[in-house]
């Protein structure tokens, strides 16, 4: 892959942060990260996905709620 391919590629993933019956989940909102939950056989991405996931090179940002 070359150099200037490399920096095209966003690495930027949105995500939700909900919580359900006293649980924090992080659920997928972006394609890239609801590629990354179905890769982990879930629908929400745990504490150790993420840190795998940011050892990629990935962040993340939560979704903006729009008013």
């Amino acid at each position: 892959m070359s150099e200037s391919r490399a920096l095209t590629i966003d690495k930027r993933l949105i995500v939700k942060k909900k919580i359900v019956w006293g649980t924090e989940r992080i659920y997928p909102v972006c394609d890239q990260s609801v590629i990354f939950a179905r890769l982990c056989g879930q629908k929400t991405l745990d504490k150790a996905a993420i840190v795998l996931i940011r050892q990629l090179g990935y962040n993340f940002q939560h979704e903006e709620i729009l008013i």
